[in-house]
């Protein structure tokens, strides 16, 4: 016999159980590609949450190489639109790490999404740099002007009025989404009249200082590409100031460079373990590159390095690793195409003096008594040719 209590609490089951029905949002499909479909759809609606709640689903489906790059992809779209950073950085990097093609625009959409999470994050350097990716990768006017406004964006909140103008003077088209908006803040900022200062035809030249880089930034494999371990806060680490100089290493193991890809991952995390152990807060070194040419993060260059031997020595100094000893061996010609790219970028992005690109033996020699072998005789002589390069540009 159904009693008043209990039929009050069955009236309000029928009511909850009819809101949610009458509340419920269009069906999920259940298999990969109408999956895919549907969140796509979802984001180009700016509807972020179901398509999020949509693709979370397919980690628990099995799919071939394809789809899962592409839900990776979409799922980091999703997360960006909730502005959920870190959960937008994770999917565009497993959708890298699983990506097999060189398509131009997969490669461009991915470093536009994780240079706006890094943002979001406020990682000025990590963002920068995977919007200058994107920029590379850009073949149309319109996805150009987005990039260079997003840069315009970064410049702007870090207070970097020079470098937020030269972003904003190579936008083409005026009418783009939040130009007219920033040039009125960098007007404002520099007591200027409204709707002057900083238009395509208008903008101020950039100090040498903030100027963007002339040579395009090589392929960089973010760290979690080699699943890397996280900054240790017990090591101390120091903020990087503006970078003028940069040192040169060699791996000096005793091995072969890798041109494997899983071998290369294995030395970067041999790397860290080791440097760990010294009481490091980090890998030493900002970018290796190994035998196949790959450059990878290590460090973040936000953080001072701990490659050149002392607190001081390391203060505005890039640290970049050859993987491979060169005493008597080479580096491969893949290495070298890749160290010149890297030097050539980083000496215009910051403008260091070719002067200030040495080997760790020379940077070292300025402290009595400290003597290296590193980078190796033979990574020395092509240094050597790359600064005569450096020079004459």
């Amino acid at each position: 016999m159904m009693t008043p209590w209990t039929a009050r609490w069955g009236l309000v089951a029928a009511l909850v159980l009819t809101s949610a029905c009458s509340s419920t949002p269009e069906p999920r499909p259940r298999n990969w590609q109408h999956t895919l479909d549907f969140a796509a759809t979802m984001i180009a609606r700016g509807d972020h949450g179901p398509a999020q709640a949509a693709l979370l689903d397919l980690r628990y489906r099995k799919g071939d190489v394809e789809d899962r790059v592409r839900g990776f992809k979409l799922l980091g779209d999703a997360e960006l639109g909730l502005e959920n950073w870190e959960a937008a950085l994770n999917g565009y990097h497993r959708a890298r790490a699983l990506n097999r093609d060189s398509d131009l625009e997969f490669v461009r959409a991915t470093a536009f999404g994780l240079g706006r999470a890094n943002q979001g994050l406020k990682r000025w350097t990590s963002a920068e740099r995977h919007f200058e990716e994107a920029l590379s990768s850009s073949v149309e006017s319109k996805q150009r002007d987005r990039v260079r406004i997003f840069l315009a964006k970064g410049a702007l909140a870090q207070s970097r009025l020079s470098l937020a103008r030269r972003w904003l003077a190579g936008v083409r088209d005026p009418s783009a989404f939040q130009f007219r908006e920033l040039a009125e803040k960098v007007s404002l900022s520099d007591g200027l009249p409204a709707g002057q200062g900083a238009t395509p035809q208008g903008a101020r030249a950039l100090s040498d200082a903030d100027a963007p880089a002339k040579f395009l930034a090589p392929r960089i494999l973010p760290r979690e590409e080699w699943a890397a371990a996280s900054l240790r806060m017990r090591g101390k680490p120091v903020r990087m100031t503006r970078p003028y100089r940069m040192t040169i290493h060699h791996g000096g193991d005793g091995k072969a460079a890798p041109t494997d890809k899983a071998a290369a991952t294995k030395v970067m995390r041999a790397y860290q373990r080791e440097h760990f152990g010294r009481g490091w807060a980090d890998i030493g070194y900002h970018f290796v590159i190994d035998g196949a040419g790959r450059v990878w993060e290590a460090r973040s260059m936000d953080w001072q390095g701990a490659h050149a031997g002392t607190e001081a020595l390391n203060r505005g100094n890039i640290g970049i690793c050859c993987m491979g000893t060169f005493e008597t061996v080479t580096p491969s010609e893949a290495q070298k195409r890749s160290l010149s790219q890297l030097v050539r970028f980083l000496t215009s992005r910051y403008k260091i003096p070719w002067q200030q690109v040495r080997g760790h033996d020379e940077t070292l020699s300025s402290e009595q008594g400290r003597a290296t072998a590193c980078p190796g005789a033979r990574l020395s002589t092509y240094l050597d040719f790359l600064r005569a390069d450096l020079r004459s540009e």
